[in-house]
């Protein structure tokens, strides 16, 4: 949980210091280990710049994700696990028709608040590339910040700002509505 704690300037501040050209951690274990045979730029490099950015927000949101998943495997009743293995279910078996069901609407919360997380995250690739190296870190929530605030363009920040709000409104919604309604189907019946 400590990653996903840790306020998202403190994440910016310390990427750039591991993905260091001359003294960064990830070339150093890259070089040591034979990995690596000359230091890479990691968000100078416009092949990297994006998958590091990645891996900065992977490693910012994820604790989220498995807390949720993993509350959701202590909450799975062992009589469930029982009953399959006496019915003579395999592991496989076991993780397919038990467990996998038992986590679908955690594995579906994880999905909207990480879909809604990432979609409106712009600290982290603001402060670590500011949307380059040749743009290729430009993000929407970023484009919507350099259209608003640096070219002061009102009808193109609302033209780009449009799907951002119905993915950050409609899509969450449809899909609560959706588990409420088969959460209370059973009730009707």
């Amino acid at each position: 949980m400590l990653p996903w704690a840790v306020p998202t300037i403190a994440v910016a501040a310390a990427f750039p210091w591991l993905e260091n050209t001359n003294y960064g951690l990830f070339n150093q274990l890259g070089l040591a280990l034979g990995v690596l045979e000359a230091p890479i730029a990691f968000l100078g490099s416009p092949t990297l710049a994006l998958p590091s950015v990645i891996v900065a927000h992977a490693w910012k949101g994820l604790p989220l994700v498995f807390t949720i998943i993993l509350s959701a495997l202590q909450s799975l009743p062992p009589e469930l696990m029982e009953a399959a293995k006496v019915d003579g279910a395999g592991k496989r078996s076991q993780f397919t028709h038990v467990v996998l069901p038992h986590l679908k609407p955690s594995i579906a919360l994880s999905g909207v608040l990480s879909g809604i997380y990432n979609f409106s995250l712009f600290y982290i690739t603001f402060l670590l590339t500011g949307g380059g190296p040749a743009g290729v870190t430009t993000t929407l929530p970023l484009l919507l910040y350099y259209q608003e605030s640096k070219a002061l363009d009102e009808g193109k920040f609302s033209e780009l700002n449009s799907p951002h709000i119905t993915h950050q409104t409609i899509f969450p919604s449809s899909h609560l509505r959706y588990n409420l309604l088969k959460l209370l189907e059973p009730a009707r019946g």
